[in-house]
């Protein structure tokens, strides 16, 4: 659910702090569940680096309007043998039109992915960031093809 700024004096009642905390722990399970399925997508004996040991901080709006402390999120680096590098971190929980984000970066690259589905049932489309700004499903054709473009 997204929570958008209103100054119509009207307001939908926020959730509790407790509500807020429980969803950004499912966050955080479908996140290590990207990250594990990603890690599967990578050719076997392809001499990748990854590393799942950082984490990214986490303070958004809703988080402080509920009074709930800054935390963190992880992330995953993809090194190659190359030593160029993919980066996948959260980038938004609480969005207009999906259900998270984690955002890609490579050198000059970058990619959005959004999940457009469920908390249980995630569905994981990625956007391109150059023309044509386009979005296919995130499976692992479009990882390779991420993870070559990236090399």
């Amino acid at each position: 659910m997204a929570y958008v700024y209103d100054d119509s004096g009207e307001h939908e009642e926020l959730p509790s702090k407790e509500e807020v905390a429980a969803r950004l722990s499912r966050w955080e399970s479908r996140l290590n569940a990207l990250y594990a399925r990603i890690e599967k997508w990578l050719p076997s004996e392809s001499g990748y680096v990854l590393d799942r040991s950082s984490r990214i901080p986490v303070n958004e709006p809703l988080m402080q309007a509920v009074g709930l402390a800054p935390g963190s999120l992880p992330k995953l680096s993809i090194t190659h043998p190359d030593g160029s590098r993919l980066v996948f971190f959260p980038s938004g929980l609480w969005m207009i039109g999906g259900n998270g984000q984690v955002s890609a970066v490579a050198d000059r690259l970058a990619w959005k992915l959004v999940d457009r589905g469920t908390d249980d049932a995630p569905h994981w489309t990625v956007y391109t960031r150059r023309p044509p700004i386009r979005s296919v499903e995130f499976d692992c054709d479009a990882f390779r093809r991420m993870l070559a473009e990236a090399a």
